[in-house]
């Protein structure tokens, strides 16, 4: 029976690589396929008569014959087409849902701004409205998606049940809803929910793979991390690895503040404010009754004001610090800044390495973000993709 079960495990663990070289490289045939993976020709023959069948790959003729004459390889092709998967990034501002292939070939995107005003009732209801917009306008059925892939803010379990969130969140309270529970009984589609900055992170990782180890930092109205190890996301045995937004040093535990606290865009908004009360020199005018927002300030800060420089300039120490001791604990190669402080990422990185840099056993490359919106979009459609492939693999 032990016996059995080691080479059914064997085999699922062959297709999977069959499954993946495929789709990295789109086509090939046995032969390549064979050198590549190291396995014999017979067992790629083998394993493939499954993944033929179900069509997730296809025969694409015969290559064209060499000069010597020789035999002429037969073809396989991944199929792109095999099923189509639903992303949503339900992120702090703008949520974006994407209808993909299993390549990445976006179909159909659109943005829907979701105001901080209505509801979790009025929220979930636009999402599914969405939902069949993306369903509608690419001319697909329900039953050609394999699932609903979500990045959201906050920490989830397997089932799609909330672990952790961060209490300053102001979109959808997970906590009210089994959000995971209401789009399987509208949609009858299963439901992937993974934290929006871990998606990110593997989304930044499938961009350039060939950095095995790094660190994503987004910070902006919030601050989050993830943790890319040996080219896998790292989320820990309660995926909580990368929740941040509490972190405290003796400072800050004596004026009950976190790290968020200190330096998100409410806190920039506050020290401003003070700075300017108590008379400061700054080129921000405001009109009567006007608030001040994160946009003034940046514009602000591209006009090299002193006062806006030097309250950046603190909130980049205190990120430097935080970095500092997060990479002596885990050594990455790389630490990426992403999120609303981009802007910023000049002189953080100028901050971290002029004078933080000494701290660290080995210290990191600091790079700014392409801020590239579908980071997140592409991170979970690799954890769905992933979940196909092993759905396939197993049946």
């Amino acid at each position: 029976m032990k016996n059995k079960m080691n080479v059914s495990a064997i085999r699922r663990g062959n297709q999977e690589m069959i499954l993946r070289e495929l789709h990295m490289v789109d086509k090939t045939s046995r032969t390549e396929l064979a050198n590549k993976l190291n396995l014999s020709k017979p067992a790629i023959s083998d394993n493939l008569v499954s993944l033929l069948k179900c069509g997730i790959i296809k025969e694409a003729g015969e290559e064209k014959p060499t000069q010597n004459g020789g035999r002429r390889l037969q073809i396989l092709k991944f199929n792109h087409q095999y099923c189509y998967i639903i992303a949503i990034d339900l992120n702090y501002k703008v949520p974006i849902f994407v209808l993909s292939d299993l390549k990445n070939n976006i179909k159909h995107e659109f943005e829907i701004k979701v105001s901080d005003m209505v509801n979790e009732e009025v929220q979930i209801s636009i999402i599914e409205h969405g939902i069949h917009l993306l369903l509608n306008a690419g001319g697909v059925s329900k039953k050609e998606v394999f699932c609903i892939a979500i990045a959201s803010p906050g920490v989830f379990d397997e089932d799609g049940k909330l672990v952790s969130s961060n209490p300053r969140f102001t979109g959808i309270d997970w906590n009210k809803f089994n959000f995971k529970e209401r789009l399987t009984k509208v949609f009858g589609i299963k439901i992937i929910i993974m934290n929006d900055i871990n998606a990110a992170g593997l989304g930044e990782w499938l961009s350039e793979p060939q950095t095995q180890n790094f660190l994503l930092i987004s910070c902006g109205n919030g601050i989050g991390s993830s943790l890319i190890l040996d080219g896998m996301l790292y989320e820990g045995r309660n995926k909580t690895v990368g929740e941040i937004y509490n972190y405290v040093d003796m400072q800050k535990s004596k004026n009950g503040k976190t790290l968020e606290e200190n330096i998100c865009i409410q806190s920039l908004i506050e020290k401003c404010k003070k700075s300017m009360i108590n008379g400061s020199k700054t080129c921000i005018k405001l009109e009567e009754n006007e608030s001040l927002d994160f946009e003034t300030i940046s514009l602000a800060y591209m006009q090299e004001d002193k006062m806006v420089c030097n309250i950046v300039k603190e909130i980049c120490d205190e990120l430097c610090i935080m970095i500092c001791n997060y990479v002596n604990f885990i050594p990455v190669e790389k630490v990426i800044l992403c999120g609303d402080y981009v802007i910023f990422g000049e002189m953080f990185k100028q901050r971290f390495e002029h004078k933080f840099s000494k701290y660290c056993h080995t210290a990191p490359k600091i790079v700014v973000s392409s801020a590239d919106k579908h980071n997140g979009i592409y991170g979970v459609l690799s954890r769905a993709r992933d979940l196909l492939f092993k759905e396939i693999v197993a049946s």
